[in-house]
């Protein structure tokens, strides 16, 4: 039987009231930071709302009550917004925000907007404080994940609904909703964190946070024909399979394996019995199946090097880098970059803020500063820290181990995103900060919150 340690603040009547409190905080945020993007997604995208995710009132309205609540009730936050993390990373924005409007001269509507993306790392450390202090977090980790997966999946059919290509969609017609994609760069930290926590307790809760990946990667991956969502939930589920091989207990991850248990290595043969059965019993429905995926759009984007959609894809990436990098004037600019706001003209003919190899745009923002710190701790220290804690579980403090082990995951995932597509938005640095703030908390407390 294994032993969870339980963390729980003090329980009193005071402290339940608290827990109610931030259980409807949470829902309030929750809704405000959807709500408009359900609505919009009835309306062809020509005829929705013109307003930049980033400047929605509803993100706004719903950063500030997060914030302000979790100053409020919660402890933990205030000592890490207050202490030397959170004040150099305020001090780091307020730096490149006055950087771009008064060196710069940045126009003011894309400070604000990327002054907001910056910001919600912020938010989402009070999200996730939010969270550990109401009633039953691993409900609201749960509904976190499930209203913007359901919401992709959603925006997704009524697209390929309205273009009349609903039994088509992902074979002969690829279905693209932006919105969508904004909410897969949230899901991949969240989702990194809840297999690491929710797939250890019971079939149910298995069976749903699977499905909802599965849903994730049908929307994207295969109806949207996207490789770069594919990949980075791969990335995602590999990753965690490493952190979920092994037996945890008193809520941290020891270093025995999981499947040495009678019980797991039960489990594993019957996966095993069931998938060569269902290769030996229906031969034909396999061999439908793979000639199904093979006539699929990701097949031909991923394996056809005739495809002319995905190969131009990839060269226009490379040519906006190329004239985004060009753009620099001076020594000055590409060490310190040209701070928040600044942009750049697109080949496609439009000023835009970000590029599409999204890790280039910290060297936009910030210059090579800021493209070093970033590139250094995601593609090198953190790593190497997980590669540590699988190889050599002994060298490392068992909560430390246990919070990479169980975060890690997800971030690596957005890492892979920036490389290949995006990754720089409001929701995407929400994901950030809600993995920050539970790394903060499993590295001092352990997974017990989870298990309530």
């Amino acid at each position: 039987m294994q032993k969870i340690a339980v963390y729980q603040p003090k329980v009193s009547r005071k402290a339940y009231g608290f827990k109610i409190i931030s259980t409807i905080i949470f829902y309030i945020s929750l809704l405000l930071l959807t709500f408009s993007d359900f609505l919009n997604a009835q309306f062809e995208l020509e005829k929705r709302t013109v307003v930049r995710l980033g400047e929605t009132s509803g993100m706004t309205v719903s950063f500030v009550i997060l914030v302000t609540s979790a100053l409020l009730i919660d402890r933990d936050f205030r000592r890490l917004l207050l202490g030397k993390t959170g004040i150099f990373y305020v001090a780091v924005v307020i730096f490149y925000t006055l950087m771009g409007w008064r060196i710069f001269g940045n126009d003011i509507p894309w400070i604000r907007m990327d002054l907001l993306t910056f910001l919600w790392p912020i938010g989402g450390l009070a999200l996730f404080r939010i969270i550990v202090q109401s009633y039953r977090p691993k409900v609201q980790l749960m509904a976190l994940i499930a209203v913007p997966t359901l919401y992709i999946y959603y925006a997704i059919s009524l697209q390929a609904e309205r273009m009349n290509v609903l039994s088509t969609a992902g074979l002969t017609a690829r279905i693209i909703d932006n919105s969508a994609y904004h909410y897969s760069g949230l899901l991949l930290p969240l989702t990194g964190i809840a297999l690491g926590v929710l797939c250890r307790q019971g079939w149910l809760l298995r069976i749903l946070i699977l499905g909802l990946v599965a849903i994730h990667l049908y929307s994207l991956g295969f109806i949207g024909a996207t490789r770069s969502i594919v990949l980075c939930i791969l990335t995602v589920l590999v990753f965690s399979s490493f952190g979920l091989s092994y037996t945890i207990s008193e809520g941290v991850l020891t270093s025995k394996s999981s499947l040495r248990k009678p019980k797991q290595f039960t489990y594993l043969l019957l996966i095993v019995s069931i998938f060569i059965l269902s290769i030996t019993v229906f031969v034909e429905f396999q061999q439908m199946f793979i000639s199904f995926f093979q006539n699929s759009l990701i097949f031909d984007r991923f394996f056809d090097s005739q495809n002319y959609n995905s190969q131009r894809n990839s060269e226009l990436r490379i040519e906006e880098a190329i004239d985004g990098i060009k753009y620099f004037q001076d020594i000055l600019e590409i060490v310190f970059g040209k701070g928040l706001g600044s942009t750049f003209p697109s080949i496609l003919g439009y000023e835009i803020n970000a590029f599409h190899i999204g890790v280039l745009t910290f060297l936009l923002k910030g210059g090579i500063i800021m493209f070093s710190c970033v590139v250094f701790t995601l593609y090198i220290k953190l790593p190497l820290l997980f590669i540590k804690s699988v190889v050599k579980p002994h060298r490392l403090d068992y909560l430390k181990r246990t919070a990479l082990l169980t975060v890690l995951p997800g971030v690596f995932g957005w890492a892979v995103l920036l490389l290949l597509s995006g990754g720089y938005s409001p929701f995407n640095f929400l994901g950030v900060g809600f993995a920050f703030g539970t790394y903060s908390h499993i590295r001092k407390h352990g997974l017990g919150i989870f298990f309530e």
